[in-house]
């Protein structure tokens, strides 16, 4: 399986640069055909991650001796594990794990403090990345209270070279203060470190990358739907690049015998640009981390979702949106907020649906889709049943932002949790449902109430592990046929534990298409495209609009009032839908480059998908409001020494070329008005 273990104990190891590792008191390396990972007891007993080898480039990233960076750090009123700790020796041992992978697991007892610490890394062929996560169990007699603990803290050696680092934005505050903007900075220009705050309601995606000045980089991720924070520095005195992510607002319990586990997190070497770190990121979390597809074959789906009537929804309105979606190729049809008697009270509304849901159900079905319900599961009104039988379920303080009046139940309140869960196992049932579409404010609430089965103040690690992760597992495991979509008020828990539970997530919320253009491409920097989904509000029904919702990997949800829409506008929206079947599963499964910047609605910009099983490529060109009426396009990825026959949709032209050509040379698009959308699609000859 191209992984392998070696346990060595007392040795230095030799570095594959002009470096040396430190000296280390006890040692093991974990490795497979891409990378090998050394973690260490140094003669102190602190335990690091003392190298980190990428072996293509031959790149080495060894501790900073000036540095000492311990893996471990738990803060609690009666002690701290850090870099001053030391560790004895328990054991250490190997095993295979699934997706070819290998686990490295090592037990460690720091001196002085009745704990014992698990650390675990794994390694998985033919992917250049260690993913590592550690367990603290109380093994005394008294309660602790765990209060700061961080999920990584490492320190290379910086080799004399200058860093830049790159982050994302999620989608905050109705993307006003955020729409997947990316950010590349240079650490040497810093004051002060960088900060990459994520997790629910925070600001950014949970993903890091570095780039030395030859190109050699790293990329980070970690899983956890809580706020975190990533810390960035880079210390010219020290010579070294540090990294700490650690939990925000942590009152963790910790009670004699049990275990807290922090979240992972994962590592990966890339040799390039941030493409190439966004490639082997998006390779790696596709492969181990994400879950399966609900459907290889048709997915990502062409949905249609009732937003666009809003709360003025009924079963007769419904009926016929459902007629005019089959005839468009609509395959989920979704029936967004509104369809209950409240939130919170998740019953169908009597007045609207007096058929009953499960009847509007069948008949969606009966027209060859499957059938989308809304459910912002953490959400109840003040005045819904459930609250006011329980009106200490709901989460204190309230957010600063409501969901419709509602307010935030608490997920990790173990009565609330239950009934949360309960009542989707229900509502799944009941209505036959086969698509979720969860939304409403921070799946992750602050809760201070001590009347909670959680400790008071750790509303954030409690409400993420114990609360949001540990429902919709639930959930899921009882009912695997039903598909999960993350739609937390937008794309505002863009990280790599959501991926885990999730077939696909929104990026922009209801959006033009300058805007939904702009979410994909900085989203696909991060994550999969498949986590891209998006909302297209339709007031006019044109190529450049459809298209615009078609460059993402996630599925194309239609939100416009259907019985509004003209004879041809259904059968030009049909024709674009049939399109974007084709080449949807290439996108999906395909390299997003990013040929041109951020779309900012005046240039000309150019999205390639590159799907290397296939050995296809798709590029959509839009023509905004440039003047130029051409567009090179230089492509990027293909094999240079295959021949391809390249075909231009709108202009109907078909020339041939090898890939080197249209790598070096590239194809001239005509963009003949502005707001025109070409497709140009290459394919072996």
């Amino acid at each position: 399986m191209g992984c392998r273990l070696l346990v060595v104990v007392g040795i230095l190891f030799a570095a594959t640069s002009a470096v040396s590792d430190p000296i280390l008191a006890s040692s093991w390396t974990l490795e497979n055909d891409r990378i090998s990972v050394v973690y260490g007891l140094d003669p102190d007993g602190a335990f690091r991650l003392a190298s980190f080898q990428d072996k293509r480039s031959g790149k080495h990233w060894s501790a900073s001796p000036n540095t000492v960076a311990d893996l471990i750090n738990v803060g609690t009123r009666n002690f701290k594990l850090d870099s001053r700790t030391a560790y004895s020796f328990v054991t250490a041992s190997q095993s295979d794990i699934e997706k070819e992978g290998k686990r490295l697991t090592i037990v460690l007892r720091p001196l002085g403090v009745p704990a014992e610490v698990t650390f675990e890394a794994e390694v998985y062929s033919q992917h250049p990345f260690v993913r590592q996560r550690y367990r603290l169990k109380n093994l005394g007699s008294r309660d602790w209270v765990a209060s700061s603990a961080s999920f990584l803290k490492a320190s290379f050696q910086d080799d004399n070279h200058v860093f830049r680092s790159f982050h994302v934005n999620q989608w905050v505050d109705g993307g006003r203060q955020g729409n997947f903007e990316t950010f590349e900075t240079d650490l040497a220009q810093l004051a002060a470190p960088l900060v990459v705050a994520s997790g629910s309601y925070a600001q950014h995606c949970s993903w890091l990358a570095l780039l030395d000045a030859r190109n050699a980089g790293l990329a980070i991720g970690w899983e956890f739907n809580g706020r975190a924070q990533m810390v960035v520095s880079h210390d010219f005195d020290k010579d070294s690049v540090n990294l700490e992510g650690s939990i925000s607002a942590l009152n963790q319990r910790i009670e004699p015998g049990q275990v807290f586990e922090l979240p992972a997190v994962f590592i990966g070497a890339f040799t390039g640009d941030w493409d190439e770190a966004a490639y082997r990121t998006q390779s790696f979390v596709e492969a181990v981390l994400s879950s399966a597809l609900p459907d290889r074959r048709d997915f990502p789906y062409v949905i249609w979702d009732s937003w666009g009537y809003q709360l003025d929804i009924d079963e007769v309105s419904l009926r016929r949106a459902a007629d005019i979606a089959a005839r468009l190729g609509v395959e989920v049809f979704t029936i967004d907020l509104g369809w209950a008697k409240m939130i919170g009270d998740w019953s169908a509304d009597p007045i609207k649906f007096p058929s009953g849901m499960r009847a509007l159900s069948d008949y969606v079905h009966a027209r060859g889709m499957k059938f989308g319900l809304h459910f912002p599961l953490t959400q109840a009104d003040p005045n819904s049943p459930i609250l006011r039988r329980n009106p200490n379920w709901s989460a204190f303080p309230r957010a600063r932002e409501g969901f419709f009046d509602a307010v935030a139940l608490c997920p990790a309140h173990e009565p609330a949790k239950q009934w949360i869960i309960a009542e989707a196992l229900r509502l799944i049932q009941e209505y036959n449902v086969d698509w979720i579409l969860q939304d409403g404010v921070n799946m992750v609430p602050e809760c201070t109430r001590t009347n909670h089965t959680h400790e008071p103040g750790n509303g954030n690690y409690a409400n993420a592990v114990h609360g949001i992760d540990e429902i919709v597992a639930a959930i899921r495991a009882r009912s695997p046929q039903t598909a999960w979509e993350n739609c937390e008020s937008g794309g505002r828990m863009m990280t790599y534990q959501m991926v885990r539970h999730y077939a696909t997530s929104i990026a922009s919320d209801d959006s033009d298409e300058l805007i939904t253009r702009q979410a994909v491409y900085g989203a696909t920097f991060p994550f999969p495209p498949r986590f891209t989904d998006r909302y297209m509000p339709l007031e006019t029904v044109s190529k450049f609009f459809l298209r615009s919702g078609m460059i993402g990997g996630g599925p194309l949800i239609l939100m416009s009032r259907l019985d509004e829409w003209s004879e041809d506008d259904i059968a030009l929206a049909a024709s674009e839908m049939k399109l974007y079947k084709s080449v949807r599963r290439l996108i999906r499964d395909g390299r997003a480059f990013h040929l041109t910047p951020r779309p900012d609605g005046q240039r000309t910009e150019v999205h390639q998908s590159y799907n290397r099983r296939m050995d296809r490529a798709v590029i959509f060109v839009f023509r905004n409001s440039s003047p130029e009426s051409r567009q090179t396009v230089i492509a990027r990825g293909l094999q240079p020494g295959s021949e391809y026959r390249v075909q231009l949709e709108e202009a109907g032209t078909t020339v041939f070329a090898s890939g080197r050509e249209l790598m070096e040379s590239g194809i001239e698009v005509p963009l003949p008005s502005e707001y025109f959308a070409e497709i140009v699609h290459i394919r072996p000859n």
